[in-house]
């Protein structure tokens, strides 16, 4: 869904590039989330008593992130790798991304995570749920690290799995599980039904050429 509808109006020419750019976001999308995860990971455990294999872990994650940091912005390794793929796939992968872009991009989809932080924050305080804005923080950052780890893998993904793991997380919090289930259908909607709804009735009002 994300790859036919944000490419299916580009002529033929455009859709090499349309399908690079649409994959350096995905990928940008998981990066983010990666090393959010990281930072909730800290803060969460920040109060424990680490063992080593904890230490271990988390700075063997630190480092993978670095490592996909550079793979995602190196073009002479993208080029490197790319040469090993078939040639009608070269066409796609090796198509050059400007650097100010990739940065901005970045930039962007670290906006787009804090937005949903925002946005249960915000819900949050609406329904007089007094949680400080680093245990929200960790919480959402969590979630959305399993979720892009593949928990969500279904057709209600983007429901389910945000509503398990938010029940798991704030009940230590004294969070009722409806206000927390309440919380997260209405960010599903906000985030994925309405725009999914808009950017489907857009084509039917759209002149076609």
């Amino acid at each position: 869904g994300d790859f036919a509808g944000r490419t299916h109006s580009f002529s033929k020419t455009n859709t090499p590039t349309a399908l690079t750019l649409n994959a350096f976001n995905s990928f940008t999308q998981t990066w983010v989330a990666m090393v959010l995860g990281l930072i909730s990971l800290v803060l969460y455990q920040i109060n424990r008593q680490l063992i080593m294999i904890e230490q271990a872990y988390l700075i063997g994650y630190a480092v993978l992130c670095v490592v996909c940091l550079i793979l995602l912005l190196n073009t002479q390794i993208k080029k490197k790798l790319g040469a090993l793929l078939p040639k009608k796939l070269q066409k796609i992968v090796l198509i050059e991304i400007e650097m100010s872009v990739k940065l901005i991009v970045v930039l962007l989809t670290f906006c787009r995570n804090f937005t949903f932080i925002i946005q249960y924050a915000l819900l949050f305080g609406a329904l007089g749920i007094n949680l400080d804005f680093e245990t929200i923080f960790t919480g959402i950052n969590l979630i959305l690290l399993a979720k892009t780890f593949g928990l969500g893998i279904n057709v209600l993904g983007e429901l389910s799995i945000r509503s398990i793991l938010s029940v798991q997380f704030f009940e230590n919090y004294g969070v009722s599980t409806v206000h927390i289930l309440s919380i997260t259908f209405f960010i599903w909607v906000l985030n994925v039904i309405f725009p999914a709804v808009i950017g489907a009735t857009i084509p039917l009002f759209s002149k076609k050429p």
